[in-house]
């Protein structure tokens, strides 16, 4: 059973039993349950090089566009897995041949994918 999971029973069952639970907690894991995607992109095709750009997207969120921190999240795309994100998309070099083109500076772009509340 996933971890996050087991913990919310664990706390329901808690408060169901000291007589206190609320409507707001058995809707507790679904705002955990939520993905999350972290599009990142390199320069060079290495997991272990330099974040150029990103973009995060989360649903409990508010849908107004924001600016990125002017910081990569992480430093790598290794680093961001060692948090919990896992690759859901590498890319794929033929596809990135670019040259005199205005997206040549873009990199190769990773997608990442975790649900909200994990760790």
């Amino acid at each position: 059973m996933d971890a996050a999971i087991a913990e919310w029973l664990e706390g329901t069952r808690a408060k169901l039993a000291a007589g206190n639970l609320a409507e707001a907690d058995l809707e507790g894991i679904l705002q955990r349950s939520r993905q999350q995607i972290l599009d990142l992109c390199v320069k060079p095709p290495n997991m272990r090089a330099p974040i150029s750009s990103w973009a995060r997207f989360d649903p409990s969120a508010p849908h107004e566009p924001t600016l990125p921190d002017q910081e990569p999240p992480y430093p790598s795309v290794l680093e961001a897995m060692d948090t919990g994100w896992r690759v859901a998309q590498c890319p794929i070099a033929k596809l990135y041949r670019f040259s005199n083109s205005d997206d040549d500076d873009l990199g190769f772009e990773l997608a990442l994918e975790k649900q909200a509340g994990e760790p």
